[in-house]
């Protein structure tokens, strides 16, 4: 299951919600990429300063479909962070696909 768009500014899937936030986009697609290569040391950095970034605008389009825990964008976020949390590779790079498509649809 690829995701390889998720790096690219013109076919990322986060295009339709990066007006205004664009560090949290920049780290989101830090995580994204770091998940993708498979460096969770690097996943594990940009998650928590992807977070940072949450906390400190948690109003923005992208932290707000993030954070809804009854949404399958939601449920797919928290499982990325649970399995970069971890260390646990297979499990990011499912959830990252899943939220992939998700955020596409």
């Amino acid at each position: 299951m690829s995701v390889s768009a998720i790096g690219s500014t013109t076919t990322s899937p986060w295009n339709p919600i990066q007006s205004g936030v664009s560090q949290q986009v920049q780290d989101f697609q830090a995580l994204a990429g770091a998940v993708q290569s498979g460096n969770l040391t690097t996943a594990q950095t940009a998650l928590t300063a992807f977070q940072q970034d949450i906390q400190n605008n948690p109003q923005s389009p992208l932290a707000t479909v993030l954070a809804d825990p009854n949404s399958q964008i939601g449920k797919d976020y928290q499982a990325l962070q649970k399995a970069v949390q971890s260390n646990n590779l297979s499990s990011a790079q499912t959830a990252l696909a899943s939220l992939a498509q998700d955020l596409k649809s």
